[in-house]
């Protein structure tokens, strides 16, 4: 082989994982260039043994290479021997470690040699049956999952919260009789900036404290959804003004899970949602909101599309991507939408289309009654990235 170091080095870093392990046992050079191609490009790694298949050897040799060069570690392990190949090594540099294991488990007993192997951890997400013991050893800890802990005892959060000044906690994991035995230390809570658990752990341990919780940047709800808890949480917050809420159900009511609310909305979402907008036409929406952007959404009755646009007074945006309508004509009544109002709404379609009663799909028609400053019609896409999670709540 007589190029130079750095043009192989080029045409190894295009190989995937398994051929440039093979390459290394067809020549001492590959063997040697081999980590120096790691060191450019792994700083950041998601290895899955279970499709992988190395060889101890390999596994042996590629981790040993990347010891020091590892930052953040994604590993799915298909057997034992792969732990106790990865905690043979010490990783100075890895802060991100998150695990899962396919055909055995891990305990408690195997924590401390977690922590010995990756003595800087500060974001740590494991999967097996551990309890939670040992968890407060890790000295620079601020980012933990429990969800995926099959044992964990909620007693054995609170030295954890104690001991470690955690920034991100994600449980949706416990029951009711959790709640009723352990109370987690508001001190030990009052740091985090994002938080996931499902609407019974947040009335269990957190929605007293909401108020106090002034750093929180992020709540998830997991799962279990109780919707009269969501909008307690929206109030109780306390905060001059709500960034983002996401929503990515079919059973939120968007007047019945705001009715009464207090703090301003700038920016909701919502995906694969029927948006009923409370079944009372007469009735009238209250609520302060700059921004909407519906994904695959439904609106079954055209009264409901008039409400959204007639009511909301404060809205500057309403984006509608691929959402589905149970009627195909609609006309914008500009005289109607912009009575009262003070701000410019801008309405964005993108392939909206109308459901017959036959299920069958016809692109939505709009038709404008007039014209107005502080109303505009726009066809395209949004760039808006949607949530996948169930309730995403964002502060400032």
């Amino acid at each position: 082989v007589c190029l130079p170091d750095d043009v192989l080095i080029l045409i190894l870093r295009k190989l995937d994982l398994i051929t440039q392990l093979k390459m290394t046992h067809v020549h001492i050079r590959f063997l040697i260039l081999m980590p120096r191609v790691w060191r450019l490009q792994c700083r950041s790694m998601t290895l899955s043994l279970i499709e992988l298949h190395l060889s101890d050897q390999d596994l042996r040799f590629f981790l040993g290479s990347n010891r020091e060069g590892f930052q953040v570690l994604r590993l799915k392990m298909e057997k034992r021997v792969n732990f106790d190949i990865l905690t043979g090594y010490i990783f100075p540099n890895i802060h991100d470690f998150r695990f899962s294991t396919h055909s055995f488990w891990l305990f408690d007993s195997d924590i401390p040699r977690i922590i010995r192997a990756f003595p800087n951890l500060r974001t740590f997400s494991p999967h097996g049956r551990f309890t939670g013991q040992h968890m407060k050893e890790f000295p620079s800890l601020e980012n933990l999952t429990v969800s995926f802990c099959t044992n964990f005892k909620a007693a054995n959060l609170i030295p954890i919260l104690e001991t470690r000044k955690l920034r991100g906690l994600k449980l949706d994991l416990l029951d009711e009789e959790h709640f009723r035995e352990t109370k987690l230390p508001l001190e030990g809570i009052r740091h985090l900036e994002i938080l996931h658990c499902d609407t019974g752990e947040m009335v269990g341990w957190f929605q007293e404290h909401m108020e106090q919780l002034t750093k929180l940047k992020k709540l998830i709800f997991c799962s279990r959804i109780n919707w009269d808890v969501v909008r307690r949480v929206l109030n109780s917050s306390n905060r001059k003004s709500i960034k983002c809420v996401q929503l990515r159900t079919s059973g939120a009511d968007i007047e019945y899970l705001f009715h009464g609310l207090t703090v301003p909305i700038r920016t909701l979402q919502m995906t694969v949602a029927v948006v009923p907008l409370n079944e009372m036409p007469n009735t009238k929406l209250n609520i302060n909101i700059n921004h909407i952007y519906l994904r695959k959404c439904i609106v079954p009755i055209e009264e409901y599309f008039d409400k959204l646009l007639r009511d909301l007074k404060t809205l500057e945006i309403l984006g509608l991507d691929s959402c589905l309508f149970g009627f195909q004509d609609y006309k914008f009544s500009v005289q109607d939408i912009v009575k009262d109002r003070r701000i410019a709404l801008h309405l964005h379609s993108h392939q909206n289309n109308y459901l017959d009663s036959r299920n069958k799909k016809w692109p939505m028609k709009w038709n404008v009654e007039g014209e107005h400053s502080l109303f505009k019609l726009h066809e395209g896409a949004l760039n808006i990235t949607y949530a996948c999670d169930i309730v995403g709540i964002y502060f400032d």
